[in-house]
């Protein structure tokens, strides 16, 4: 019977295609992390404005990625809000302005520090009464092991057993 011999073309080009493929994968995922960021175009803003503008785009949330701050979103309602900031900045508008318009278009959720008021009072208080009543459980569970402790005294039988392993 002859012996069939079988070229590793396939192989080569297998290992050559997967090599490829991962060397693409590294370079996408490469570009995504350090591609550059679509922000406003902030040029006509001046060093303190810039400053400001970095500073508000860190400061409010982005509505759709619900747990990144406008300054790394690349949503483009995020791209809209920096465009706006931006508009608002060169009006010359405040910070606590530009704050209360966002704040009333899109709730107070665009706030990564909701102010204190009577809507958010059960967001600010919470962990204090959560803290208290732990102290006040963790106290009574002292108090109730310090009485029971103290008012239970040795019967004649836990006396005489105490006695005699003291002896």
């Amino acid at each position: 019977m002859p012996v069939r011999f079988r070229p590793r073309a396939p192989f080569i080009v297998r290992f050559h295609m997967t090599i490829n493929l991962k060397t693409c994968v590294l370079w996408l995922f490469l570009m995504s992390c350090c591609g550059s960021t679509l922000h406003a175009n902030t040029t006509g803003l001046s060093a303190d404005e810039q400053n400001r503008y970095q500073q508000l785009t860190r400061e409010l949330r982005c509505v759709v990625c619900q747990n990144q701050d406008l300054a790394e979103s690349n949503t483009p309602l995020a791209i809209e809000l920096r465009q706006q900031i931006t508009e608002q900045l060169q009006q010359k508008k405040t910070d606590a302005d530009i704050k209360a318009y966002l704040s009333a278009r899109y709730g107070e959720f665009i706030l990564f520090k909701p102010t204190f008021s009577p809507k958010n009072y059960v967001l600010w208080l919470a962990p204090f009464i959560c803290l208290l009543g732990a102290l006040w459980l963790l106290l009574a569970l002292l108090q109730q092991r310090k009485n029971t402790l103290i008012q239970t005294p040795l019967s004649a039988q836990e006396t005489q057993a105490l006695e005699k392993l003291l002896q």
